[in-house]
C-alpha cells in the first residue's frame, strides 16, 4: 500500500505541529494532536496486521519474513502503549 517511506513521513509530518504546540504551551492542542497520531499509528498497525494475515495463506512471503514483520508489528504496539 504505497512506498515504504510514506507511513513513516505522514507521522513525522504529524509529530512537527505537536512539538511547536508543546512547545508555545497549548496543551489543548497538544493534546488534540497527540490524539490524532495514536490514531494514524493504531490505523497503521491495524492494516499491516491485516496484511500480514493475508499473506499467511497465500504463501506471499517465507516464513521468515513474516515472523520478523509479525515481530515489527508487536514492537510497535508495545511503544505505542507505553505510558507517556
Amino acid at each position: 500500500m504505497g512506498p515504504r517511506w510514506l507511513f513513516p513521513s505522514l507521522v513525522l509530518v504529524l509529530l512537527i505541529p505537536n512539538i511547536v504546540s508543546h512547545r508555545t504551551g497549548s496543551h489543548r492542542l497538544n493534546t488534540l494532536i497527540g490524539f490524532v497520531v495514536d490514531g494514524v499509528l493504531t490505523v497503521g498497525l491495524i492494516i499491516s496486521l491485516g496484511l500480514l494475515i493475508a499473506a499467511l495463506p497465500a504463501h506471499k512471503a517465507t516464513p521468515t519474513a513474516l515472523l520478523v514483520s509479525a515481530a515489527y508489528l508487536w514492537i510497535t504496539n508495545i511503544c505505542i502503549c507505553l505510558p507517556r
